[in-house]
């Protein structure tokens, strides 16, 4: 996964080859929903991500592609 480095996929301990089994994007529903405010310390960003990789879907990639403008818009 070009995106993460060894050290940040290290942090997502038991479901690291789940993450890594998922094609990366443009964007993601970590960057969509709440980039600004989840950290990997406090484990949001990872489990964040860990949604979107058990919860694949065209319909979840749309809400993604619309988030991601919205918060464009706002310059978030």
């Amino acid at each position: 996964h070009p995106t993460l480095c060894a050290e940040a996929v290290n942090l997502y301990g038991d479901a690291r080859d789940e993450v890594l089994a998922c094609k990366p994007g443009i964007t993601g529903w970590w960057a969509a929903t709440d980039r600004n405010d989840s950290t990997w310390g406090s484990g949001q960003r990872q489990a964040r991500e860990l949604f979107y990789v058990r919860h694949q879907s065209f319909g979840l990639d749309a809400r993604v592609f619309v988030k991601t403008f919205k918060a464009m818009r706002k310059g978030k």
